[in-house]
Order: C-alpha cells, then sequence, then structure tokens
C-alpha cells in the first residue's frame, strides 16, 4: 500500500469512528471542568479505560498553560479529532486552532464549538500533518492526544510541526508506549489497533524530535496497563472501549490500585523502558 492510499484508508476509519461517535459527543458539555470529569476518571474507581492517562496528561498540560496567558497564547490541537480537547482549551480562554485528517472529524469539532458558544475562540479545518496550513511560528502551544503513533510514519511530519511552532514552543503529546510487555500482551486478547498505528518506541520519539532543542519523555504504567484485561474490544465507538465484567469487579479495581501504587514506587518516571505510556515534550 502506498503513502496516498494509506492516508485515504486512515481517513476513511477515522470518518466512521467519529460518525458514529457524533451524536453522543454533541450531547456533552465540553467546557474544560466538565471535559476533565468526563475523561479523567480512573479504571480502578469505575471509570474509562484511559482515564488515569488523561489525568496525568491534563494534569501536566495545566501545569504547561500556567506559563501562557489565555489571552494571548495561540494552541494548536494536533490531530484534533472530534475537537473535545480543542474546545475544552477554548473554555478557558485559549485561541485554538484544531487540524485533521478526517473531514466528519472536523465537522463534529465544528459544532461542538458552536454548541459551547467558542465559534470565535476556535478554527478547526481538514488538514494533514505533512503540509500543515498554517504560517511559520504560528503556534505557542501544540497539544496532542493518542496521535503521533499515526503520523510519525509520514515524512516531513517532524518538520512541519517544527516549521509552525514559535522559538521556545512546546508541543505536549500523551502516547502509547511499544516497550512495556504487558500491554504486548493484552493487546493480543483485547483491543485490536487502528489501521496505520506505529508502535512508538524511545529511539523513534528521539529520532522525530532531533530537530528540537529539547525532547522530555516520562514514562508512566507497568503493571496498570493489565487495566486493558478488563475492557473488550467490541465496541471501538465507546469512550472507555467498553467494560467486561472482570473490569466491573470490585477484586480488579483492587488490583489496578494496587499495580498502580507499586507503578508509582517503582516505574513511573524512574524506568521509562517499561512505561506502558508517554508524556511526550517537544521543546522548540
Amino acid at each position: 500500500m502506498d503513502e496516498g492510499q494509506q492516508l485515504e484508508q486512515e481517513r476513511q476509519e477515522h470518518n466512521t469512528l467519529y460518525g458514529k461517535q457524533r451524536d453522543r459527543l454533541l450531547e456533552q458539555s465540553f467546557a474544560w471542568q466538565q471535559f476533565y470529569n468526563l475523561v479523567a476518571r480512573p479504571p480502578h474507581l469505575g471509570g474509562t479505560l484511559y482515564g488515569q492517562d488523561h489525568h496525568l496528561f491534563l494534569g501536566r498540560l495545566r501545569e504547561i498553560l500556567a506559563n501562557y496567558p489565555a489571552g494571548e497564547a495561540r494552541i494548536l490541537d494536533y490531530g484534533c479529532g472530534t475537537g473535545a480537547l480543542g474546545v475544552a482549551l477554548a473554555s478557558l480562554g485559549y485561541q485554538v486552532t484544531g487540524f485533521d485528517l478526517s473531514d466528519e472529524g472536523i465537522a463534529v469539532a465544528q459544532r461542538l464549538a458552536a454548541q459551547q458558544g467558542l465559534v470565535a475562540k476556535t478554527e478547526f479545518v481538514v488538514a494533514n500533518a505533512q503540509a500543515l496550513p498554517f504560517d511559520d511560528q504560528s503556534f505557542d502551544l501544540v497539544v496532542g492526544k493518542a496521535v503521533l503513533h499515526h503520523t510519525i510514519k509520514y515524512p516531513g511530519t517532524a518538520e512541519e510541526l517544527h516549521r509552525i511552532m514559535k522559538p521556545r514552543a512546546c508541543a505536549v503529546f500523551l502516547e502509547g508506549a511499544a516497550s512495556n510487555p504487558l500491554i504486548a500482551l493484552a493487546r493480543r486478547f483485547t483491543i485490536q489497533e487502528e489501521l496505520g498505528d506505529v508502535p512508538l518506541t524511545i529511539k523513534r520519539v528521539q529520532a522525530f524530535g532531533q530537530n528540537f532543542s529539547e525532547v522530555k519523555m516520562d514514562g508512566y504504567f507497568f503493571l496498570y496497563m493489565l487495566k486493558r484485561l478488563g475492557y473488550y474490544s467490541s465496541d471501538e465507538t465507546l469512550p472507555d472501549r467498553g467494560q467486561n465484567s472482570i473490569g466491573k469487579t470490585t477484586l480488579f479495581r483492587q488490583f489496578l490500585r494496587m499495580a498502580l501504587a507499586l507503578d508509582n514506587a517503582l516505574v513511573n518516571k524512574k524506568v521509562l523502558s517499561l512505561a506502558g505510556r508517554y508524556i511526550i515534550e517537544l521543546w522548540k
């Protein structure tokens, strides 16, 4: 399959996914706190599969945002999907632009922004990460959630990201890690990966960020990645990816609490090679 065919298949796949999510998303409020409450409740507290991931990522994002005044900073939601994160950031007063390869995702993002009364604070456009329709040095901050593992394989994406960032701007991403052996095991029995996923390794991320002044990677979750065993793969349109009978049990949640405590003590931000999740920062 050539590059153009792969891009088109990824676009179609995500159009289908976002089309199925549209009605449910449009029923939600995406002001910042409501967005946080929706996505950042951890599995061990009965929340979504990626709830603890989002809790960490949004917490780090708020720390970075403290350096950027809301009335001045421009933010790019990189691979914005249906635009929920971008709309939530706009609700804090930031000027947010989002792009995605999926025209269906962009249509949903535009409707979300209108529904929240944030059209003046947002712009969502269909674009390819290899040829971004933005001027040089346009953005103070770039944010992306589960997108680098799609775009990193395409030539020119790192150069384009670097080009549209202002001097000393930061790009921060939440991504899955290929180095964790437990996630590889769990994937075999639970969630099937989407078309075009590329396993992210430490070396691959460092190579992607070679033109940046600093590449910072924090790693999280070793034992805690077994959370995937509590979730079905049957409905990929659900935000929690579906939850099986194991995932609903008190015993499983207690196990996850113990696993997270052990990871916090032994792995998180200590042993990057064992991590199941990365928070990646690229500083220009």
